[in-house]
């Protein structure tokens, strides 16, 4: 029934699956069932759902035998869509410590902290155009004043706002950039087909074919580096799915709960900050 209905809107899935997803998601004196594992993961890929990214204990159920017969388990689990993923990009799953049960609680939390600032990354896709070597060049000869640190710490700053302006005049707004050459390409060819022997009309089409492509290529490649979905085909790059793992990977860097040394918990931006702040005070 799930395979049917996880796919249309956004789908949330929780609790005890009995269930384990990979190897090690048990200590045991016993190996897992293999078969159970690549079943499950395979009918969860059917349906389109993944684990959301989650705070908490690592293994959710205990049997509370004595060590040798004792058994640790991820049995509990939130599954989400790519629908809900992209609807819902403040969620978390938490699970905290059991307490009289065996399990542990399976909580779906909204955070309405703002997602943390954008960083820095380097694509790799921009050493591939042609005034890269040369934007680069200028920005790290720059003259800098100060000490040996001060002057590469400066370096490095100058070349990171080169980089950031060279991204957006060739690659910022990208997915607009590639609609409008597709409908300049169709210009093209509709020009084409009442005078398809006109040199001028030729060399446009292939001048706007080769942007366009040039462009998809790189918004093939800035994708496929931000997920770090590898074995995703260029062809996949605009489904939902993608762009679902790409907004998890996002969530998952996004500290929404800590624990400090006395065991107290700390959730939202602010707080998850001050502990953080408070514990290196302390060293």
């Amino acid at each position: 029934m799930i395979k049917h209905t996880a796919t249309v809107g956004p789908w949330v899935s929780m609790g005890d699956f009995n269930i384990i997803r990979d190897a090690q998601e048990k200590i045991s004196n016993t190996l897992p069932d293999l078969n159970d594992i690549i079943e499950f993961n395979s009918y969860l890929e059917r349906c389109g759902l993944d684990d959301l990214p989650g705070t908490g204990c690592e293994f959710t159920w205990f049997n509370k035998h004595d060590i040798s017969t004792r058994v640790y388990s991820k049995l509990d689990r939130v599954f989400t869509n790519a629908d809900w993923i992209l609807s819902f990009t403040q969620t978390f799953a938490s699970f905290p410590a059991p307490t009289i049960s065996d399990h542990s609680p399976a909580l779906l939390q909204f955070s309405g902290d703002p997602p943390p600032k954008k960083q820095f990354k380097f694509l790799n896709y921009w050493i591939d155009h042609p005034d890269y070597k040369n934007r680069v060049s200028v920005a790290w000869s720059q003259w800098m004043a100060g000490n040996s640190m001060h002057r590469l710490m400066a370096k490095l700053k100058s070349v990171t706002n080169a980089l950031r302006d060279f991204h957006f005049a060739n690659f910022s707004g990208i997915e607009q950039r590639l609609e409008e050459k597709r409908t300049e390409l169709s210009g093209c060819f509709d020009a084409l087909r009442g005078d398809p022997l006109s040199e001028t009309l030729i060399n446009r089409e292939k001048s706007v074919s080769k942007e366009f492509w040039s462009l998809k290529e790189a918004e093939s490649k800035i994708l496929m580096q931000r997920a770090k979905l590898h074995d995703i085909k260029y062809n996949d790059v605009g489904s939902s799915y993608f762009f679902a793992k790409l907004k998890e990977r996002q969530q998952s860097q996004f500290i929404n709960e800590i624990q400090d040394t006395h065991g107290n918990t700390y959730s939202g931006l602010q707080s998850v900050g001050d502990a953080f702040v408070d514990y290196y005070k302390q060293l």
